[in-house]
């Protein structure tokens, strides 16, 4: 009976630790997840409304250049609400939403301005694309990602709206459609398009 039972313990034993083993890529999985999203929501949390706001001095001075080949700085758009769309050639998911964002920047000429601030790294890189995607909207080259890194954003494409008074009203991160883009218009800057 000894042997039995220890053959039935050093089983048991065994199958605990290949569950324990089968385990751990999920749990490891499931502590990133946490972490992600604690990130995010940070980041929603601070400029969505409910946190204070992202203090505009941060990033209202930091230059990049126009199409016209001078510099410019967002504090140039104050007075007026503003869509901020960071976007880069090599990324995909922003190639894929440009056509919604030109879309809603039609709809909103006169109410809301339209800012695309592209992140590749040569100038020739944002000039290609910006003619290859046709937008009419304005965009500006910032290969250093300043503006982006100083409104603590995690992902392209990314799409910031910002208040007439240069504050953020809200962050967003991922691709975006016009309906979604035209809905947080209207709930964050109080623009109805």
């Amino acid at each position: 009976m000894t042997d039995t039972t220890s053959e039935n313990v050093e089983q048991a034993e065994q199958e605990a630790a290949v569950e324990r083993s089968r385990m751990r890529p999920l749990i490891s999985v499931a502590v990133v997840a946490v972490v992600a999203a604690g990130a995010l929501w940070g980041v929603v949390f601070r400029a969505g409304g409910s946190g204070d706001p992202l203090d505009p001095s941060r990033f209202n001075t930091l230059t990049f250049t126009k199409e016209d080949g001078s510099e410019g700085t967002l504090a140039g758009f104050e007075g007026q609400p503003l869509v901020l769309n960071f976007f880069a050639s090599w990324c995909a998911p922003c190639r894929a939403e440009m056509p919604d964002i030109q879309a809603t920047f039609e709809q909103a000429q006169g109410k809301v301005d339209f800012v695309g601030v592209n992140a590749d790294l040569t100038e020739d890189a944002w000039r290609s694309f910006v003619a290859e995607s046709r937008v009419s909207y304005p965009t500006v080259f910032q290969p250093d990602n300043n503006i982006f890194s100083a409104l603590g954003l995690i992902g392209m494409p990314s799409t910031v709206l910002i208040n007439p008074d240069g504050t953020v009203a809200y962050l967003h991160s991922g691709i975006i459609d016009a309906e979604e883009l035209k809905g947080l218009i209207d709930e964050h800057l109080q623009v109805k398009l």
